[in-house]
């Protein structure tokens, strides 16, 4: 009877090694990963925190958490700060219409990426690309 009890003790400690050590169990994503998938889908509009934690089983404090952490920023403005360097660099580089740059960097609407532009550079995206623009 011993003998039985330390074998099922043994097989069920190997079962659990086996699932923690290929990740069957994991419930969250590294911020890596997360950062890498938001650099992937910067274009979808759809990019949003609850998305997120959606698809990477975390809570949104956890991933708030881990954010502040990693990049000294919440979620949302990494996100933005990603979205409105994208931008900077398309109406400096590129001759791409404005409502175009903003469809390209993930802004729901042109009203709606002027307005988170302008909050974050001081300037409208025309101004910014008739000041920088060097093509």
């Amino acid at each position: 009877m011993d003998v039985n009890l330390k074998l099922k003790s043994f097989v069920y400690s190997v079962i659990c090694e086996a699932f923690k050590d290929n990740g069957i169990k994991k419930t969250t994503a590294p911020v890596e990963e997360i950062l890498e998938y938001i650099v992937e889908n910067l274009r979808d509009s759809s990019l949003r925190v609850s998305s997120l934690c959606d698809r990477f089983f975390i809570s949104e404090s956890q991933l708030r958490r881990n954010f502040i952490k990693a990049t000294g920023l919440s979620p949302n403005e990494y996100i933005l700060t990603l979205r409105i360097n994208k931008a900077k660099n398309e109406l400096i580089c590129t001759e791409k219409a404005i409502k175009q740059i903003s469809v390209e960097c993930g802004f729901s609407s042109q009203y709606y990426f002027s307005r988170c532009f302008s909050e974050n550079t001081k300037m409208t995206p025309t101004e910014y690309r008739k000041k920088y623009y060097f093509i």
